[in-house]
């Protein structure tokens, strides 16, 4: 038998069964008002995300990743002018006795750009127009840091100047694509600083890949890429870059009259004059006797002049150079500014593929013949200015003087800038005469010497800050 009373209690009751719904419609409330807060702004978050997300473009991923190596540049230069004065009858005659009266004044011009960095070790391009005859160079980076620059060369021809800034850390840089192969109606962006504005961003499509440009009747060199991506005052030196965030061009000026209309020098042209620009040769008093022509991800020997000291290593046309003191080489640019930062140092070693085969030379730079020459007939060591420095007239810089040397025998001092040279010819109809020839770099002068007999009397022009001194010297 059962006991019907006990097996009830089992069972809770109708009051035990609505306290426990209770506590369970209690639980779950607490458990929401805990949970919901954290798991909706959560989804919020995402939400946003995944629309931020969806918003990136490719010219939103552009941007970011190109617009790291775009710098601003601003320069100084001094400026010599005259004061503004009534003119008068008198004013010849008095401005060589009152003081002041008309006297040349300095003042110091601004002016803004952009730049774009090509390389972490703080090489930099821009617009020729943009440094020129610049006093003061001052690149300022993303990150709001300001380097003061050296003007490396520069280009007026092709309005393009090379600079070098000096950073503890390794720089962000653009990757440089290719101008050939841009399509017409392809999407371009300009980056750069116009009227000061930092970070702008402008964005076109490509019209002519080949425009011939013709200022004051006169072609310019090479031609351009044309963009309706808007260009303006300061956007000069800056990136053009298409939607991988590669380099097409660098920005270089505005049509005068017409609105959507700027143009661009091609990338393409810009790695050949970056070569150059960049040449041991053109920048400094040593010499390789070596050309370069571009490889697939190396340099190649295009040239080996005789009896230089690439002809020394043995080096020889065809070879193929993979590495130089270790450092791999994918360009002549990256020849150029490894030997750079080694020259004066010691030998260089180099490793080139000939025929398929890896071999080893040994590289050791030396003065130009040239500069041998000058420093030989005249006991001077000598440096040809580069064309842009501020406020100097074509020349060559005397950098130091042998004591006893025919250069030091009339006076020619450290510092000085030599102009021009002649000589002493016999006319039978006027009698002595002489014949002036300008210079513009340490070959010319040496070619002039060249042309001489030692023993023979030479006439030496010199600036010696505002001065120029004359003096005949006896050559060698």
């Amino acid at each position: 038998m059962i006991d019907e009373s006990k097996e009830k209690s089992r069972f809770p009751s109708k009051r035990d069964g609505l306290l426990i719904l209770l506590l369970l419609l209690l639980s779950v409330d607490l458990g929401l008002r805990l949970l919901t807060p954290e798991a909706a702004l959560g989804k919020e978050t995402r939400t946003k995300e995944q629309r931020r997300e969806r918003r990136r473009d490719a010219t939103v991923k552009a941007v970011m990743k190109a617009g790291q190596a775009v710098a601003n540049i601003s320069t100084e230069r001094v400026v010599k002018t005259r004061p503004h004065r009534r003119m008068d009858v008198f004013d010849d005659f008095f401005e060589g006795f009152l003081p002041g009266r008309g006297r040349l004044q300095e003042r110091k011009t601004r002016s803004l750009g952009s730049g774009i960095i090509i390389d972490g070790s703080g090489y930099i391009l821009t617009n020729a127009h943009v440094v020129a005859q610049a006093s003061r160079i001052v690149v300022t980076l993303k990150n709001n840091e300001s380097l003061n620059a050296r003007l490396v060369n520069l280009s007026e021809d092709h309005d393009l100047a090379l600079l070098k800034v000096e950073s503890k850390k390794t720089l962000p840089t653009i990757a440089l694509g290719r101008s050939k192969d841009l399509m017409i109606g392809e999407t371009v962006i300009a980056l750069g600083n116009p009227f000061g504005l930092e970070n702008t961003v402008t964005r076109g499509v490509v019209s002519a890949r080949d425009r011939r440009i013709v200022r004051s009747g006169k072609a310019l060199p090479g031609t351009f890429l044309q963009t309706d991506a808007a260009i303006n005052p300061g956007n000069s030196g800056g990136p053009l870059i298409n939607i991988d965030a590669e380099l097409v061009g660098i920005n270089t000026a505005v049509h005068a009259t017409g609105q959507g209309i700027g143009f661009a020098i091609p990338v393409d042209r810009i790695r050949e004059i970056l070569n150059d620009l960049s040449k041991v040769e053109t920048i400094t008093d040593y010499w390789l006797g070596l050309d370069f022509e571009e490889a697939s991800g190396a340099a190649r020997v295009k040239r080996v002049v005789a009896g230089s000291p690439g002809d020394r290593a043995n080096l020889a046309r065809g070879d193929i150079l993979r590495t130089l003191d270790g450092v791999k080489v994918r360009s002549i640019f990256d020849v150029n500014k490894i030997i750079l930062k080694k020259l004066g140092k010691k030998a260089m070693i180099l490793e080139l593929e000939r025929s398929g085969k890896l071999y080893r030379a040994s590289l050791l730079p030396t003065l130009k013949p040239s500069v041998a020459l000058v420093q030989k007939r005249l006991g001077l060591s000598v440096k040809s200015l580069m064309s842009g420095r501020p406020g100097a007239a074509k020349g060559v810089l005397v950098k130091s003087v042998s004591k006893g040397g025919p250069g030091a025998k009339i006076g020619v001092a450290t510092g000085d800038i030599i102009v021009k040279v002649g000589r002493i010819v016999v006319d039978r109809r006027r009698g002595r005469a002489r014949e002036i020839y300008r210079i513009e770099s340490v070959d010319t002068l040496a070619g002039f010497l060249e042309q001489q007999s030692a023993g023979s009397e030479v006439i030496i022009y010199v600036m010696r800050g505002s001065k120029q001194l004359v003096g005949e010297v006896k050559l060698r």
